[in-house]
């Protein structure tokens, strides 16, 4: 099984798509990669027994930038408190794991970054989906459907967009015991400089109860 180091390596690395770092990683084994250059010789032997194929210019070298990257990106993120859970993991969320791109094909985000109660993460999850300029009374429903969404222990999912999606959003999140938000937002805090991180998308989610403040999850998707 690859470390969250391992898979952010990976991904930094330019030519190495989502889907085959994916591979790599189930082509590894289940105990942990023990040293960088094990993770070269891993992505050589993948190239090799073409486990991962229409890949140009991937290298030990270029794999040995990528761990260099992954250091940055992992103390940056150490640094804002921000945690990662990545694929493989005991506490990567299982919902993942079905994840789809727009193609309908199956497209895992590998690591995701985050901060707060993760315990949100094991709600189900409800998107509001409606115009940005909603009228006064298209604003009341969207407020209703986040409220008692969230009531019933539902995350509202979101993109934090204006209108409809801000209105359920904002209150799903002051819902007593209802969850928040999976967003596609910007976390600042986790973000790499890093050029072949090529796609992000975010997510966040906000928990909170009738004796209990609000906590909030939020973080970076990378594929």
């Amino acid at each position: 099984m690859l470390s969250s180091r391992h898979i952010i390596a990976l991904q930094s690395v330019k030519g190495l798509g989502n889907i085959s770092v994916k591979r790599i990683a189930d082509h590894a084994s289940e105990d942990d990669i023990p040293s960088d250059e094990a993770l070269c010789a891993l992505v050589t032997t993948c190239i090799a027994e073409k486990i991962i194929t229409r890949v140009k210019n991937v290298t030990a070298e270029s794999v040995r930038q990528g761990l260099d990257a992954s250091d940055r990106i992992m103390e940056k993120a150490a640094r804002s408190g921000v945690g990662i859970l990545s694929y493989g993991s005991d506490n990567y969320p299982q919902e993942m794991l079905c994840a789809v791109n727009c193609s309908g094909r199956p497209d895992i985000p590998l690591t995701l970054y985050c901060k707060g109660n993760l315990e949100a993460l094991q709600h189900p999850g409800v998107a509001v989906i409606g115009t940005r300029h909603p009228s006064p009374a298209g604003r009341r429903h969207a407020e209703y459907c986040g409220e008692r969404l969230a009531e019933t222990g539902c995350n509202i999912i979101s993109g934090l967009a204006a209108g409809c999606d801000a209105a359920a959003r904002a209150a799903g999140a002051g819902a007593a015991d209802g969850a928040g938000a999976l967003a596609d937002a910007s976390a600042r805090a986790a973000r790499s400089s890093s050029n072949s991180a090529r796609s992000r998308r975010a997510f966040s989610a906000r928990s909170s109860s009738s004796s209990a403040r609000s906590s909030s999850v939020s973080g970076v998707v990378s594929n």
